[in-house]
């Protein structure tokens, strides 16, 4: 595209109503956009926390958790409990729990139990379902039970004969329904949070809140301009791919096999004594990964699948570390779990001094790990040269 061309379709993008309407928009305050709340499962738990409590600040007393229980039980496997009981229930007197034996939302009412588990982007972690409902059954065992799994679109769960699959589109219909037909009696603060919320839910789950169908409009009308752009936009991922792969030698580590948006290694000490044979990558048995994903970088390491005396050796050698549910199957054991999160790297992700600046410290404590784990499994490089 010549110079011209794209300064006069740049002209046109501008003069655009509904590209001005857009701008606006974006730059419209949201409490859960700035606070960068939108995709973190723990807040949005804390926020429907605090909504389902009668008894909390909103001032909407028991509207919202008389909507959503009677929603949800009208779900055939909310079984214990039927929707024309919710009358009877003292719905004032329920008691909302944060974190109770790990569980997201636990609510309390007389002899009535409603868990929430709620997941965002991650999935479930092993038998994670499975343990809620036993603890659950333990804890309460003459209470009448109901199990939700809350997802942006009511995926179905493990436990799906028990699990109640509910999605955030119903949560936003019953607080759409609410600010219509009740926004006289709530306060303009709470009014406020309310339709914060449910423009974060329509627009960063639903994809459909008026940000969203703007910006396809807008995207429409100037296409040929933002693919000319798109064209010529550096990836923040590609970027930061190739920088880790390029930093791995300043550390002594050897690359190994790669995949987009990971970046794997082994230090050269490790070379001849991990055992080649697993059924992953190119047949490598243990690596050191960098997971890159567009909020944040995540250093971890894994155990594949593959010959057991050699998963058991490794496993064995790594214990002092903790080992996450990355892999539900554990297929892959992962042990360890260190985010950095990535913020503006659009920015600089080309600049290699600036992004040296950024993940010095990240690096750093990546480094002392790895040097950890690496001395530990050199403590069993004979057993496992001899599997070699």
């Amino acid at each position: 595209m010549k110079q011209h061309q794209l300064e006069s379709k740049y002209s046109s993008l501008l003069l655009d109503p509904n590209f001005i309407k857009l701008e606006l928009l974006y730059q419209k305050p949201n409490i859960f956009n700035a606070l960068r709340l939108a995709h973190r499962e723990i807040r949005h738990s804390n926020f429907l926390g605090w909504l389902l409590d009668p008894n909390q600040t909103h001032g909407l007393g028991t509207k919202f958790l008389k909507l959503v229980l009677s929603d949800i039980l009208l779900d055939e496997r909310a079984k214990d409990v039927s929707v024309t009981s919710i009358g009877k229930l003292k719905l004032e007197k329920a008691r909302v729990f944060r974190e109770w034996k790990n569980i997201d939302i636990l609510i309390k009412m007389e002899n009535l139990v409603v868990v929430f588990e709620n997941k965002i982007w991650s999935g479930e972690g092993n038998r994670q379902l499975e343990r809620y409902k036993e603890t659950i059954d333990k804890e309460f065992r003459d209470s009448k039970k109901v199990f939700v799994f809350l997802t942006p679109y009511g995926l179905e769960a493990s436990m799906n004969e028990a699990y109640v699959n509910y999605s955030y589109a119903r949560i936003v219909s019953i607080l759409q329904l609410i600010t219509s037909s009740y926004h006289e009696a709530i306060s303009p603060s709470v009014m406020v949070y309310l339709n914060d919320y449910i423009e974060t839910i329509k627009t960063n789950f639903m994809g459909n809140g008026e940000v969203n169908n703007l910006a396809r409009e807008v995207y429409l009308n100037h296409k040929e301009l933002f693919d000319f752009i798109l064209n010529h936009t550096p990836n923040p991922l590609n970027e930061l791919q190739n920088y880790f792969s390029k930093k791995l030698g300043s550390f002594g580590w050897v690359r190994k096999t790669c995949q987009k948006n990971y970046v794997r290694f082994l230090p050269q000490s490790l070379q001849d004594v991990i055992p080649n044979n697993s059924s992953a990558w190119k047949n490598e048995a243990f690596l050191f990964e960098f997971l890159i994903k567009t909020d944040s970088i995540v250093f971890y390491f894994t155990i594949a699948p593959g010959d057991e005396k050699t998963r058991a050796t490794l496993r064995a050698a790594l214990q002092q570390f903790d080992q996450n549910d990355m892999d539900p199957t554990e297929q892959y054991i992962c042990f360890y779990w260190f985010p950095k999160e990535l913020k503006d790297i659009e920015t600089f992700c080309h600049d290699e001094l600036a992004l040296d600046r950024y993940f010095h410290d990240f690096l750093e404590e990546v480094n002392k790990v790895v040097r950890k784990a690496e001395g530990l499994i050199l403590e069993h490089k004979e057993v496992l040269r001899a599997i070699y």
